[in-house]
């Protein structure tokens, strides 16, 4: 299998478990929130795709940060950082169906405390995917306007971040640049173990083809 087809095996796990807590919450949000605090828009469509852009732009940055950490480039950073920093507006859905909902229900330390949890205890992954998943959410963030549930489902009261954007995005920098040194030696981000599979299957076609060889009779 090819580096890029390992990447997304190992990162299959994360990204399920990034997706559906993020509608889980979602859907919570739906039956647990006060019908006052669901005033939730979907931005005009136009500028959409903009902010699509800046908030890839930030997750490249990210990633380009972890590798300076990491003293190489890196494949599974890039995807990591930049898919979870997009991802993370899955929770405006129902805004997008016409459906009444809070403000980014997912865009919230509840949010992030459990996904970490679900990382650490049920996936085992290490502490530098942990990071890079921190380094994301505040890095998105950061590039995010308005107001934030930030203690969703628990509260629905909204917090501007609008004052330290900065302060939010040097935060998630020095995050992925932590989490890129804690990745040093290991060749996946998402799996340490992934590194050595190549040269192990390489190992064990060798012998296949050396035990399948016919032996030679010798003569008595």
């Amino acid at each position: 299998m090819t580096s890029i087809g390992w990447v997304v095996r190992d990162s299959l796990d994360v990204f399920a478990a990034f997706v559906a807590l993020g509608l889980t919450f979602t859907a919570i949000s739906l039956t647990a929130s006060p019908v006052e605090v669901r005033v939730g828009t979907l931005r005009p469509l136009s500028t959409i795709p903009i902010h699509e852009l800046e908030l890839i732009g930030a997750g490249v940055a990210l990633s380009l940060v972890l590798m300076i950490g990491l003293r190489k480039l890196d494949l599974s950073s890039l995807l990591l950082s930049s898919s979870f920093i997009v991802f993370l507006d899955l929770d405006h859905l129902p805004s997008a169906l016409g459906i009444a909902q809070p403000i980014r229900p997912a865009h919230s330390l509840v949010f992030l405390a459990v996904l970490l949890i679900i990382l650490t205890f049920f996936f085992k992954k290490p502490a530098k995917v942990r990071l890079t998943v921190v380094a994301s959410f505040f890095g998105h963030l950061a590039v995010d306007t308005g107001t934030f549930p930030l203690l969703a489902p628990l509260s629905y009261g909204y917090y501007s971040l609008a004052s330290v954007d900065l302060g939010l995005f040097t935060f998630a920098a020095l995050t992925a640049l932590a989490a890129g040194y804690l990745g040093r030696g290991q060749g996946s981000l998402l799996n340490p173990e992934s590194h050595t599979r190549g040269a192990e299957d390489s190992t064990f076609a060798l012998q296949r083809l050396i035990r399948s060889r016919p032996r030679l009779r010798t003569k008595a």
